[in-house]
């Protein structure tokens, strides 16, 4: 194996992520593999480092895959920093969870007005009065929506 180039374990430490993120990148085309050793091992250039770090701290600020691949592509086609796209997908992405945070305060107040209830003996709930009385939902009314919207936030 030449020397100049890494094993996916060595670029996958150098990078600070794991070796299956990087597999998934390169499945994904985020990452380019230079060859294979004679037992099949993929190998990449130093320079592949720095990319696999671009993706890091990419994901670790919310960006999808699809959109860390049209910020690749951008830069290698056109050869300049696609700083202004990056600069709207993040305001995009501010917003997104400016919203997250609103409905979760909502569902929060909710939550906190049903541990407020303080159910008679004679309730005629069907199941349980501390959730039938309670406030309506917040603004998004089904609980999947809310959950997607965590999802993306984390």
């Amino acid at each position: 194996m030449p020397t100049d180039t890494l094993t996916i374990g060595r670029l996958a430490a150098s990078a600070g992520v794991s070796r299956k993120a990087i597999r998934v990148w390169v499945q994904r085309g985020l990452l380019t593999v230079c060859g294979h050793t004679s037992t099949g091992y993929q190998l990449f250039t130093p320079e592949t480092v720095r990319f696999a770090v671009f993706i890091r701290r990419a994901r670790a600020l919310g960006m999808s895959l699809a959109q860390i691949q049209d910020v690749l592509v951008t830069e290698q086609h056109d050869h300049a920093a696609p700083c202004a796209g990056v600069r709207g997908l993040l305001r995009t992405r501010i917003a997104e969870i400016d919203a997250a945070v609103e409905d979760l305060l909502a569902l929060r107040t909710a939550l906190e007005a049903a541990c407020a209830v303080r159910p008679g003996p004679n309730s005629d709930a069907a199941v349980c009065p501390i959730i039938e009385g309670s406030a309506p939902a917040p603004r998004h009314e089904t609980a999947g929506n809310l959950d997607e919207q965590i999802r993306t936030i984390t």
